[in-house]
């Protein structure tokens, strides 16, 4: 089906219900391909292929599914989001981790990685709006994307970076929206609701954490001012 790329026998025209079947057989087998080389570059770098290049390539043909779908229904439309979502996210995990995974010629700096959440989180917000305008918020398939924006946010606050308390309360945000409607629509006993429960326990437990070592910053940074006060007093007198 790639290879062909829409070409039809010599002599003949396509009818336009012919046409649009190939287009979205195109478009089918660039997506199953671009989550494919997604899961393959997560494996790390092989003989054949390096791990950058398995996501670069998913990139461009998720994109270029992406294209051919523009205008197409919302599901179809909230599957290539989400697609394109995922690739973002497995790179930004595969950028934080380089050495674990055995990605090879990557910046591996927080600050890249960051870039990436965001495309990541930028997609699966496209990917939430088309899912709630085909089958409402309380499609499990909206609060499975409510979870995977929390995810992308607990995964930001594992980074380095200045923005973790930021980034632990979206993702409570997200996944405290997601909670409320699981729970009206499964209850309280189904495995996305336990699992979303022990998912905002953790977030609780790590934003303790965060505000104890800001206090623990702040107390520090005040002994060292009354240090130098000290001292500074010392030699006046």
């Amino acid at each position: 089906v790639l290879e062909a790329g829409g070409q039809r026998a010599e002599g003949r025209e396509g009818t336009a219900q012919e046409e649009e079947e190939e287009r979205e057989l195109l478009a089918s087998a660039l997506l199953l391909r671009g989550r494919s080389l997604c899961n393959f570059a997560l494996d790390g770098d092989s003989q054949e292929v390096r791990a950058k290049r398995a996501f670069e390539d998913a990139e461009v043909d998720l994109m270029r599914c992406s294209k051919m779908l523009e205008g197409a229904s919302a599901d179809k439309l909230a599957k290539v989001h989400m697609s394109v979502g995922y690739l973002h996210y497995c790179r930004a995990g595969c950028i934080s981790n380089a050495e674990d995974s055995s990605m090879s010629e990557v910046i591996t700096s927080p600050e890249v990685a960051a870039e990436s959440y965001v495309l990541a989180e930028k997609y699966y917000k496209k990917s939430l709006d088309s899912h709630i305008d085909f089958g409402g918020e309380a499609h499990e398939d909206s609060i499975r994307m409510m979870c995977n924006l929390g995810l992308v946010h607990n995964s930001m606050a594992r980074l380095p970076l200045s923005t973790r308390v930021q980034s632990l309360a979206e993702a409570r945000k997200w996944y405290e929206r997601a909670l409320g409607l699981q729970l009206k629509a499964f209850g309280k006993r189904h495995d996305r609701t336990l699992r979303i429960q022990e998912d905002l326990q953790d977030l609780q437990e790590r934003q303790e954490g965060e505000e104890a070592l800001a206090k623990g910053e702040e107390a520090s940074v005040k002994a060292v001012k009354r240090t130098q006060d000290d001292e500074e007093r010392e030699k006046e007198a």
